[in-house]
């Protein structure tokens, strides 16, 4: 029930109310949350990782494509399950698993707002202007996946070379 589902929550991120993360206490977000939340517990046979709080997703952020249309776009793959002939494959210049990443969750869920869609090309076009940016790419391309080895530390299975 809601109740349980709320207090499970609220004692994992050892909290008095979820007001802070943008959740009120009956929003209807909760029920499913603490739903996961004890998934994880049942599931996992050692101390969880550390999770981020819950946070409400802006959908007037982005937009929403649907698994046809992603599929019919080729985002990912193609119809015929090539990924490197796919829009995101066609375009992962990325020199890091995480930038691959980024882009992924950028091409998958587009942004709506104007001024954020023209910050990202100012950005590019500045990083394509710069003459830095050949040192930058060898840089990165040599740089730790820190993303991945936080989540491998967490669940204890990172190996001695990652850190």
């Amino acid at each position: 029930d809601a109740d349980s589902a709320l207090n499970l929550l609220l004692q994992h991120y050892q909290t008095k109310t979820l007001n802070g993360y943008g959740i009120a206490d009956d929003d209807p977000a909760i029920r499913p949350a603490g739903c996961l939340l004890q998934y994880l517990y049942d599931t996992h046979k050692q101390t969880l990782p550390p999770l981020a709080p819950p946070q409400r997703e802006n959908r007037d952020d982005s937009l929403t494509i649907d698994a046809a249309s992603r599929r019919n776009l080729e985002l990912e793959y193609t119809l015929g399950g090539d990924a490197k002939r796919s829009l995101i494959g066609s375009i992962n210049h990325c020199q890091t698993p995480a930038g691959s990443r980024n882009l992924k969750r950028w091409i998958n869920r587009p942004l709506r707002d104007h001024t954020a869609i023209a910050a990202r090309h100012d950005a590019v076009a500045a990083l394509l202007a710069s003459n830095e940016r050949d040192a930058l790419r060898d840089s990165l391309r040599h740089s730790a996946d820190i993303e991945r080895i936080t989540t491998r530390i967490a669940l204890g299975s990172a190996r001695p070379r990652e850190l």
